[in-house]
């Protein structure tokens, strides 16, 4: 693995410099980047891609010590960014994660299956007009509230990857964003057979109906409402479930998705299969999941809880990597950012996996297991990244990726199992000892 990240992290900053970054980057606008500037198209992406969440003076100072070249205003350079088409860190994102999930011994799988996460998070945004206007505001009776976003992300909760993000309108509603996020499993090309994980607030109809016609497999977790009367009809706790098409259900479909409406309108039901447990407090837990019966019910559901990891992911790019730092009002820095810091946590999490490879090789002399420290890893990775990126020479970039994952292999933390109780909420403090950023 270690030496097949290495090569990833070569071809995606090779990737940067190649004519078909030059083709997204300009979008629709085939007149933009074409003269020779100070800042080429490489280096907007670059100072992007290496941000630290400092302001715009300072990260274009910081740029211009590290590479050379002749300091521009802030206003030059986020008039070249107002150019630059966000979907040119999507483009590069796709083609880093697609060249690992083409490498079959790389990749881990669950019976066979890759287990992906979909859930969405409300993303702080600078609260200007233009964010106003394109991605709503959240507030309540009282008042309109400040601008919000709303990001669904598509998560390999195995391997650690963001496959996909979707920047919406805060009040879009959440299956559809899940929709767009699963539309990219076609357009990276996965040839895996893939699980989707969803929380309560996705069951639906047409979820189920809509994976189904897609010959995606499914876990979904259900609220206690949800096809209450069918579940009540049912004994067993592993069970068919027979969820009735009422016309009720059906004019809702119909208002959402007429083509799948007409595909199921004369179906009396649709048929899941239902698994129901007990949580640590006491209450009922019920999923529903497209999955054989040959595969247990205690498997799939200890599954369904793997999806926390994409809860853990949005805490990392949040509060670790300063993801909602965007640098200016308009509305093209907020996909920009936002875009460009999925990459980077990728690409951290690719160098992260080998050092952590390379920790569990070494004789253990702990007393519990060792993990390395996501946030310190971030830290020298970002602290190191614009260093690695400008580099010319493949090899001695090489080096330094490696000299990176050996300094980040000696920050480790003891993996402890902890007993499974209640929930419980607890304020904390913001700027708390353990809380402090890396970078």
């Amino acid at each position: 693995m270690g030496g097949k990240s290495i090569t990833r992290f070569n071809r995606t900053v090779s990737l940067w410099k190649s004519k078909k970054i030059r083709e997204i980057a300009r979008g629709s606008r085939k007149n933009v980047f074409v003269r020779v500037r100070k800042m080429s198209v490489y280096d907007i992406m670059t100072s992007i891609i290496a941000r630290k969440g400092l302001t715009a003076a300072m990260e274009i100072r910081n740029y211009s010590k590290k590479s050379g070249k002749d300091e521009i205003s802030k206003q030059a350079w986020l008039k070249a960014r107002q150019n630059l088409n966000p979907e040119v860190f999507r483009y590069a994102n796709d083609e880093y994660i697609k060249s690992f999930y083409e490498s079959e011994d790389e990749v881990k799988l669950w019976n066979g299956y890759l287990v992906l996460a979909i859930d969405g998070s409300k993303a702080e945004i600078p609260n200007s007009e233009e964010n106003r206007k394109t991605y709503g505001t959240q507030g309540n009776i009282y008042c309109e509230g400040p601008a919000r976003a709303l990001i669904s992300g598509l998560f390999d909760v195995l391997n650690d990857f963001f496959i996909d993000l979707q920047i919406c309108n805060v009040n879009v509603n959440e299956l559809e964003a899940a929709k767009e996020n699963i539309n990219a499993i076609e357009r990276i090309g996965l040839k895996q057979k893939i699980i989707i994980i969803f929380d309560r607030g996705y069951p639906s109809l047409e979820l189920l109906n809509y994976l189904d016609e897609q010959k995606i497999a499914y876990i979904v977790r259900i609220s206690s409402t949800f096809c209450k009367n069918e579940r009540q009809q049912t004994e067993s706790n592993d069970s068919v479930v027979k969820i009735l098409n009422t016309k009720t259900k059906l004019m809702k479909l119909k208002a959402k998705n007429e083509d799948l409406y007409e595909k199921i309108k004369d179906n009396e039901f649709t048929a899941t299969r239902l698994i129901r447990d007990k949580t640590p407090a006491g209450d009922e837990f019920a999923i529903l999941t497209s999955l054989p019966d040959d595969i247990k019910s205690e498997e799939i559901i200890s599954a369904y809880f793997l999806r926390w990891k994409i809860e853990d992911a949005y805490n990392t790019i949040k509060n670790k990597m300063r993801f909602e730092s965007v640098t200016g009002n308009a509305s093209i820095y907020v996909e920009q950012d936002f875009l460009a810091q999925v990459y980077v946590y990728n690409m951290m999490e690719d160098v992260r996996h080998t050092a952590e490879e390379k920790l569990q090789k070494k004789p253990d002399k702990y007393m519990y297991p060792q993990r390395i420290n996501q946030n310190v890893a971030i830290g020298i990775f970002k602290d190191e990244l614009l260093d690695m990126a400008l580099e010319e020479n493949d090899r001695i970039r090489v080096r330094k990726l490696k000299r990176i994952q050996a300094e980040i292999s000696k920050y480790t933390l003891p993996v402890r199992k902890s007993k499974s109780k209640k929930r419980q909420f607890n304020k904390a403090n913001k700027f708390g000892c353990n809380l402090k950023p890396s970078f």
